[in-house]
């Protein structure tokens, strides 16, 4: 009976094979990692300066983590200001991908 019906109809019932689900501790930074991502960013900032006037970045970082929904990946929001008087906000995304990390750059 299935010569009657094209084959693309048959591929509606094919039963796709279902990834197996990332467990929790997979989905957000270590200790370790937001460690490293805030000495990183702290020797960045101290040599860096504002993109908009002359002062130099502040060292008081703001670490903000987003945890990946229903993959491995996460992201980590890194915040900091100049030391103007304006205090420019500055930010940069560091990303987990499949076991690399991958550094933002800090952009006002």
């Amino acid at each position: 009976m299935e010569w009657l019906l094209p084959s693309m109809y048959w591929s509606m019932f094919r039963t796709w094979p279902v990834p197996p689900p990332v467990p929790p501790a997979a989905r957000v930074p270590t200790d370790t990692d937001r460690e490293l991502v805030r000495i990183v960013y702290e020797t960045i900032a101290a040599g860096t300066g504002c993109a908009r006037c002359p002062a130099a970045l502040g060292r008081d970082l703001s670490l903000e983590v987003m945890p990946g929904g229903h993959t491995p990946a996460w992201q980590i929001v890194v915040a900091t200001r100049c030391r103007g008087l304006r205090r420019h906000r500055h930010t940069a995304v560091v990303t987990k991908g499949a076991g690399d990390l991958e550094l933002g750059r800090l952009h006002s």
